[in-house]
């Protein structure tokens, strides 16, 4: 329940789709007694596109929220027991791997993977559609082309979203009180 209703409340919450909505709304408006407010509407809409799809105002928004924590630095740490790694990089599209914008987050897990030879690396995500590859199981096959060996990887693959990589990772691994080092 929780997992849907999530779904529908950012479908219709999301930036785009709002002005999306107002385009439609302002057009549908034009066809009816309301042209000036449809008119108002449409042109809120498009310059909403315009914003959000050709310009730098989503980047310029986002990155305060990115910049709040440092960069860890895991020079002096001390032995790392995993890297966690959580899903959303990888899909399938005809037979073939595809990455989405978060991919670097494969390359930095593979990174920290080859410096900390010790450390488990958890990939945790599954599929939100039915009957779909799981998403670990793209991201196993890619973490041993960057010659990470399969006794490294833990595979969570049935999380559908972040509350769930947290729920279902933390199971899998299954920390003992006071554990630190996971990344």
């Amino acid at each position: 329940m929780f997992f849907s209703l999530s779904k529908f409340l950012w479908a219709v919450a999301s930036p785009i789709n709002i002005v999306i909505g107002l385009s439609v709304l302002g057009a549908v408006l034009l066809c009816t007694r309301w042209k000036y407010l449809g008119r108002r509407l449409a042109l809120a809409g498009a310059l909403g596109l315009v914003l959000l799809a050709a310009s730098p105002l989503p980047r310029v928004v986002l990155r305060p929220l990115e910049d709040r924590f440092a960069v860890v630095d895991d020079a002096g740490r001390g032995p790392i027991s995993g890297i966690v790694v959580l899903g959303g990089a990888l899909g399938v599209s005809r037979g073939q791997i595809v990455l989405t914008s978060a991919a670097s987050r494969l390359w930095a897990a593979a990174v920290l993977a080859h410096k900390h030879p010790e450390a488990k690396l958890i990939f945790t995500g599954g599929n939100a559609i039915p009957n779909a590859t799981p998403e670990a199981k793209i991201a196993g096959a890619v973490f041993r082309l960057f010659d990470i060996p399969a006794e490294r990887l833990l595979l969570e693959d049935r999380a559908r979203n972040t509350r769930e990589n947290a729920l279902f990772t933390r199971d899998l691994v299954k920390p003992k009180p006071g554990e630190a080092g996971f990344w």
